[in-house]
């Protein structure tokens, strides 16, 4: 092995060359559950691609994951290329994003926003990049000219041969990158198929790494019949990093993001660590009861007043291994 190595960096250069199998280091996405279903977190250094209808949770959950990267490496910074112009830096800050250590841009087209992402790439100061949203990317070629024009695939090629460039960056540099992307209706399809794509072309869902999928099942209201949250559902739509197809649910409340100390108390219930008998739920240890209450708000309040939260917390994330 020695002979072929040194023939290698001789001619290439000095080359990486890869022994056994590799592992494969993970950040949080927030969720438990999420974490779970995706064999321990969001893949770093990889792209990672979330797709979905309006109001899904797709900003949120991206919002999540930076919270994540920013405690995890406290160094470098977050980029965010708001491409939609609609980000909302106190929705963010609320849910807990640190603003001071992020770099946002909003660039004029489609090849300005790819040479952004890769200079950060090449900057060594960026940890993680969050493209929201794909769908809005758009070429010089289509700004200069006539609104009726038709510009067909011009983004997609353009987008394919950005890829091919960022990709490469990503481990070489240690940059995790989140694209976003949008649903559009696919015309023609009628009964049997899918009836959505997603604009922009096909190489980032080629590209990805892990491919999330959440969508709006059901929307949360108090007594007053006031929204307060979403349900929402991710599905794992591809992954290299993890077995695809599991689904997991968790609510996204307004304001606050995902709700995880709902998402735990749910997941406790399930891994047997909380008893729920209609609408009273109790926690034990070692057959002594520490918090009964009835409704799953007042539960969540007293397990908080107690401070048997971060036990429980603890104990769910051993059961789900993560």
């Amino acid at each position: 092995m020695a002979d072929i190595i040194t023939t290698l960096n001789t001619k290439y250069g000095n080359v990486t060359v890869i022994k056994g199998a590799l592992q494969i280091p993970r950040i949080s996405s927030g969720s438990i559950a999420l974490d779970k279903i995706t064999g321990g977190g969001i893949p770093l250094n990889k792209f990672t691609y979330i797709t979905g209808a309006e109001s899904s949770g797709k900003t949120t959950l991206a919002i999540h994951i930076a919270i994540e990267m920013q405690k995890k490496d406290t160094t470098r910074y977050i980029g965010y290329v708001d491409m939609e112009h609609a980000f909302d830096m106190q929705y963010a800050k609320g849910i807990g994003l640190d603003e001071g250590r992020c770099i946002f841009v909003q660039p004029d087209n489609s090849q300005h926003a790819w040479g952004m992402i890769a200079d950060m790439c090449e900057s060594g100061q960026v940890s993680l990049i969050i493209l929201d949203s794909i769908a809005t990317l758009v070429t010089q070629q289509e700004i200069d000219g006539d609104i009726s024009d038709q510009h067909v695939g011009i983004e997609a090629r353009l987008n394919g041969q950005s890829m091919r460039k960022v990709i490469p960056l990503l481990s070489k540099n240690k940059v995790t990158f989140i694209g976003i992307n949008q649903l559009r209706q696919n015309i023609g399809v009628i009964g049997y198929g899918n009836k959505h794509t997603s604009p922009g072309g096909y190489s980032f869902r080629y590209a990805s790494h892990l491919t999330l999928e959440p969508a709006r099942i059901a929307t949360i209201k108090d007594n007053e019949n006031t929204a307060i949250s979403n349900r929402t559902k991710v599905k794992v739509a591809k992954s290299k990093v993890c077995p695809p197809y599991k689904e997991c649910e968790f609510d996204l409340v307004y304001g606050v993001g995902i709700d995880q100390c709902g998402e735990v108390v749910d997941l406790a219930i399930i891994y047997k660590l909380i008893t729920k008998n209609g609408a009273w739920y109790t926690f034990t240890r070692n057959g002594e009861i520490l918090v009964k209450e009835q409704g799953r708000s007042n539960f969540i309040d007293a397990i908080k007043k107690h401070a048997l939260y971060p036990e429980l917390v603890a104990q769910v994330r051993q059961m789900a291994e993560v």
